[in-house]
């Protein structure tokens, strides 16, 4: 514990660190747009003032045009007295209001988001028309040329290579514009979409998208960018994720520090509906815990009816174990009164439901947020503007993030990930040009039928629900679930559950051996070398796309078996469960063990419980019998021995603790 405080300082010491950062950052910032306001300012008058000295010498002829022009903008503050004395009366960099520095701190972290000194916000519309200005500008330069069939004979050859290329220009120019709507609506609404998102990788790819759809360019007037609205937002997040990605690498180390010795987890955060979410520490890297809590339904209505975004159960279903003995939770005077009975038992029963329908223990349901994609849509379902969700988000994001950190440690540049995921995915597409997408109904008719030979009738013991699956005709775009055992040998029961979907399928050649070693040595084999006779048949294959990242081929047992458990995953089937062994190996109840290491793994067992409850027994018996008159528990009534004697025998059960430790409760 002094290992983690001591580790928490440093953490908390990091985090003052870098909020004091962000706000010298802040200053920096106001103090440039004030400077920029008040030179803003000045320029602005010293253009006045030159148009108004002008319009002046037209009227006196005092000075020349020349001389006009070359006045400095220093010559022009101190023109005359009056001129200097409004030029010394402009606002200085501490004179602007909060809103004009607020407007003008803003301009400026956009135009470094777009590494720029100017920057043009425009919307869609405003760049079409600034299309359509630009092709009318270069039709209106080849229209310059006259005839454009006839020019060719009276002009150079330059001047025909300039006109060429200005007409292939205005028809490249052209055909983009046929295809650029479809394009753009596609980049904004993958901007949309990684604004949601928040992450860095999806905020680079929407807005390299965007590049691609002339969404932002070179503007020619300011000498600057101009961009959409939608992209300048994008930029905007892009910039304050990269601030994130900053600080979370700064503070990694510390973190991992902290949580190597940790006490006890504690929630990310919670959703509308109060779920709790769970990043464990030991737990594989990228993978969020949801803790949900059943809705409970009145009798007599079904789930439709009470809720369709959460788990709905009736209170029956999802009660665990005997109920309170609530009699002995009222004194008289509520007892008998409804109103004051009915609200401290409502009251003491939200201890295990929050909706206070229950007098025992609820049962929750668990899911695991386990892939990537996964986790992009759980943070763009929540909403950023409720209390509970945007903390929850803000914690989502940064373990995304964190994630990112990890998968580049090898400190690879954006420029070599790019390319290295463009030749992955050119492999990927040339390997699954060779699947094909359709066709596959009657193999997978034969696959179903070689299942049921070999596993006859339905039952909820059965790895294949036949009933499930007896209305799929097609395996192709169908959800697998599959059971992988790392060691099938010592630990048959320890599996993982991957899901993935059926993306093709092909027909492939396999070996096999219709005849016996031989391991005799013969004339035709002096080495002693055994051969086997052998021939080969076409059987089908299918090939998923796994949720987590990769690809695997199936065999027709493997998919039967893979779209059945998920059928039966997704529909709850009677008798079907699964254990996950991450969830219950987590040892996390109330943190670390801190008794004998070799007890660890016994801890929470019955047995355990029996041993510490003699334990204690022995511990409290000798101080209170000297207290009492009559020692009813400990002298002849032999009560003290048989209560010791009946936990040894039946510790192992928890029924007879929990009686146990009732009567040794009303003992003492």
């Amino acid at each position: 514990i002094q290992i983690r405080i001591t580790a928490s300082k440093a953490l908390d010491n990091e985090m003052r660190r870098a909020k004091k950062l962000e706000k010298e950052e802040k200053a920096e910032v106001e103090s440039r747009a004030r400077e920029r306001l008040a030179e803003e300012a000045n320029d602005a008058f010293i253009q006045k003032k030159r148009r108004e000295i002008a319009r002046e010498n037209k009227k006196t002829s005092q000075f020349t045009t020349e001389f006009l022009e070359a006045l400095t903008d220093e010559e022009i503050a101190s023109f005359d007295d009056e001129t200097k004395a409004d030029f010394d009366a402009l606002p200085g960099p501490s004179s602007f209001s909060r809103s004009n520095v607020n407007a003008m701190v803003s301009k400026i972290h956009e135009e470094d988001a777009f590494g720029t000194d100017t920057l043009v916000v425009l919307t869609l519309e405003e760049i079409e028309a600034r299309e359509d200005d630009m092709l009318a500008e270069m039709n209106k330069e080849l229209a310059e040329y006259g005839d454009v069939d006839g020019v060719y004979q009276r002009v150079d050859r330059e001047t025909t290579a300039k006109i060429d290329k200005l007409k292939r220009e205005i028809n490249d120019f052209k055909e983009s514009l046929l295809s650029l709507p479809q394009v753009r609506a596609s980049a904004m609404e993958g901007l949309r979409d990684a604004i949601e998102d928040g992450t860095i990788k999806a905020l680079k790819t929407a807005v390299k998208t965007a590049d691609n759809a002339w969404l932002s360019g070179h503007d020619e007037e300011t000498d600057g960018v101009w961009a959409l609205d939608l992209l300048r937002d994008a930029k905007l997040e892009l910039s304050s994720a990269e601030k994130r990605k900053r600080v979370t690498q700064a503070q990694r180390d510390l973190i991992a520090k902290r949580n190597k010795c940790f006490v006890r987890t504690e929630p990310i955060g919670q959703d509308k509906y109060r779920n709790s979410f769970w990043n464990l520490d030991n737990d594989d890297e990228g993978r969020v815990w949801v803790e949900a809590d059943y809705a409970l339904k009145a009798v007599g209505t079904s789930a439709d009816d009470e809720n369709d975004d959460n788990l709905v159960e009736s209170a029956e279903g999802v009660k665990i174990g005997a109920e309170d003995e609530e009699k002995d939770f009222l004194s008289d005077d509520l007892y008998f009164v409804d109103g004051a009975r009915d609200k401290f038992v409502n009251f003491s029963r939200q201890e295990y439901h929050s909706s206070g329908l229950m007098a025992s223990l609820a049962k929750r349901h668990w899911g695991c947020e386990a892939t990537d994609k996964s986790l992009r849509m759980l943070m763009k379902n929540l909403d950023g503007r409720g209390l509970r969700e945007s903390a929850l988000k803000s914690s989502l994001k940064e373990i995304v993030e964190a994630i990112a950190v990890v998968a580049t440690e090898g400190g690879t540049d954006d420029a070599a990930e790019d390319k290295d995921e463009g030749a992955k995915a050119a492999t990927q597409a040339d390997a699954k040009a060779k699947y094909r997408m359709t066709g596959d109904d009657e193999e997978f008719s034969k696959a179903i039928t070689a299942a049921r030979n070999r596993q006859p009738g339905v039952g909820s013991g059965c790895r294949i629900a036949f009933d499930l699956i007896e209305d799929v005709s097609s395996a192709l775009s169908q959800r697998v679930r599959m059971r992988k055992v790392e060691d099938p040998v010592d630990a048959p029961e320890e599996a993982e559950y991957v899901m993935g979907i059926v993306t093709g399928w092909k027909m492939t050649r396999v070996v096999t051996d219709i005849g016996q070693e031989n391991t005799e040595p013969s004339e035709e084999n002096a080495n002693g070398a055994g051969s086997v006779e052998s021939s080969t048949k076409s059987v089908p294959v299918w090939i998923i796309d796994i949720d987590n990242g990769g690809e695997e081929e199936l065999s027709a047992v493997q998919i039967v078996e893979g779209v059945s458990r998920y059928l039966m995953w997704r529909t709850q089937y009677d008798g079907y469960s699964e254990e996950n062994f991450d969830l219950q190996n987590y040892r996390n109840a109330l943190g670390r063990y801190c008794g004998r290491a070799a007890d660890a793994p016994y801890a929470s067992t019955p047995a355990f419980l029996a041993r510490h409850m003699i334990k204690k027994e022995q511990d409290l018996y000798p101080p209170l019998k000297n207290r009492v008159y009559e020692n009813e528990w400990g002298g002849k009534s032999g009560a003290r021995n048989a209560w010791v004697a009946s936990v040894k025998e039946y510790g192992h059960d928890i029924g007879t603790l929990r009686n146990g430790l009732l009567t040794l409760e009303e003992a003492f």
